[in-house]
């Protein structure tokens, strides 16, 4: 009986200790892609640590995404350690650090699988702030990144979001997906997260908990986002913070390098005459002042709100240009307006004071500057001035239209009272102020006779003017005739 006891015993033994040995024994592999917002990876290295199979070395390879690291047969349960540095020789230059120690959980290693992490430039693992985000190697992944360029990101921010693995919310109560992910070059924080489908048709918009803070439309497959969902694959998405109340997906990029540019290259918007939109002026006395990235506002949280405001408006600078690189001194502006409850700002109002009026004969500058010691935004960009004049065109009686003056002929009988009936008709556009037909006028003067009772050509002026004083005439004749 002892002799079976004890055999029994060996044998228990015996399945632990293999057990325990074979589960030390699992190992995976681990692809660190690695991600610099200026896209440079020559002589791009890393120093790692956490086992023998985890060691500093140049890149392995770059793809779309950035530079990788492979790092392969590495036990279960090991914690890894990464930085990104550029190298010189055979180590790296500690000078060209381009994240800290970023701390890979001992569970992202798993047994006979490849798992696939994402680092961008930056980045610093903390406590309860990892800053690196891995793929599930069997869902389809999303990675989402998203920057605030002033910084100002609400407590409230999330996602309302649907077909994700844990996060499906109900309508004004934002999930809270966003970690840090790294740093802009100004010293920004950057934001992100991973999430995991649970479904085909999965999608999200980013929030704050309401419309009137969207920071970007629908993402989702019908909109031509995460649509091709299989198994370890991930889909990267960069957003640029555009504003509150965005209904549209222009601020959502694909291209890490379109991002790059659109996030970090603070610009002045040029004038898109399409839609009205970017840096132009209105008038010459209103410009209107578009940023490509929003700065924060100095206003909804100052004590002084008078001095916030003069803040604001020493931004701003016009000037005009008098030669290449020669300016003259700058305009007198009487305000700026902006919206005063908005913590972050991309779209001004720049009224000129009298005396100080644009003249669409001459070219101007607007500039801007922070004027800050420390992560300073500053940019100009020439004014676009209205000096298109508008477009008149008869419409009515049929046989004037088309022609030049000299063929715009309407006959009128004599000995009669003039009939209003006969007076041609005709629409004006304008390529900024729109509709101004019922501005055109007949200017009182030579042009501007008929006498029925006297048969003859009388030649009659329209005159319309836009608010830049940019003037179109054109004339037809009344032909008086005897029956």
């Amino acid at each position: 009986m002892k002799k079976v006891l004890v055999a029994m015993m060996l044998v228990a033994f015996a399945l632990i200790s293999f057990g325990i040995h074979s589960f030390a024994n699992e190992t995976g592999n681990v692809v660190i892609h690695f991600q610099l917002w200026d896209g440079e990876y020559d002589d791009l290295g890393s120093w790692a640590w956490g086992h023998e199979n985890v060691f500093g070395k140049r890149a392995d390879g770059t793809d779309d995404f950035g530079a990788y690291f492979e790092y392969n047969d590495v036990p279960v349960g090991t914690s890894i350690g990464f930085i990104g540095v550029y190298w010189e020789g055979d180590g790296p230059n500690w000078d060209m650090k381009m994240t800290e120690n970023v701390e890979l959980s001992d569970d992202v290693i798993i047994a006979g699988k490849t798992v696939h992490v994402y680092v961008f430039e930056g980045a610093q693992t903390k406590t309860d702030d990892p800053q690196y985000f891995v793929a599930d190697p069997d869902m389809f992944n999303a990675l989402v990144i998203y920057f605030d360029p002033a910084g100002s990101y609400e407590e409230e921010l999330g996602i309302h979001g649907w077909g994700w693995v844990g996060y499906g919310s109900e309508w004004g109560q934002p999930s809270d997906v966003f970690t840090t992910a790294g740093k802009s070059p100004g010293g920004v924080p950057v934001l992100g997260f991973m999430l995991h489908a649970e479904e085909d048709w999965a999608g999200f918009l980013i929030y704050a908990g309401d419309n009137d803070t969207k920071k970007t439309g629908d993402l989702k497959p019908d909109s031509g986002f995460f649509t091709d969902h299989q198994d370890g694959k991930v889909d990267i998405v960069y957003v640029v913070n555009a504003g509150d109340g965005v209904e549209h997906n222009n601020n959502v990029y694909t291209d890490p390098a379109l991002f790059a540019d659109a996030a970090f290259s603070f610009n002045l918007l040029p004038f898109n005459l399409d839609n009205m939109s970017g840096t132009y002026a209105v008038d010459p006395n209103t410009v209107i002042v578009a940023t490509g990235v929003p700065v924060a506002s100095p206003y909804p949280d100052a004590e002084d709100k008078v001095e916030a405001r003069a803040t604001i408006e020493g931004w701003f600078e016009i000037r005009e240009i008098l030669a290449e690189g020669v300016y003259g001194a700058p305009l007198v502006i009487e305000r700026v307006d902006f919206a005063t409850t908005n913590t972050t700002l991309n779209a001004f109002v720049i009224i000129l004071a009298d005396g100080s009026e644009l003249d669409n004969t001459k070219d101007y500058a607007v500039f801007f500057d922070l004027g800050l010691e420390e992560n300073n935004l500053e940019a100009s960009i020439t004014l676009d001035l209205d000096r298109a004049a508008p477009v008149l065109t008869f419409i009515s009686p049929t046989g004037i239209v088309g022609r030049p003056a000299a063929e715009r002929i309407i006959e009128v009988p004599w000995g009669q009272p003039f009939n209003q009936n006969l007076f041609p008709r005709f629409r004006v556009d304008d390529n900024r102020d729109g509709d101004l037909t019922p501005f055109v006028f007949v200017p009182t003067g030579e042009y501007s006779v008929l006498d029925t009772r006297t048969e003859g050509d009388y030649t009659i002026m329209l005159r319309v003017e836009d608010r830049w004083g940019n003037v179109t005439e054109e004339t037809f004749i009344f032909r008086v005739v005897r029956n």
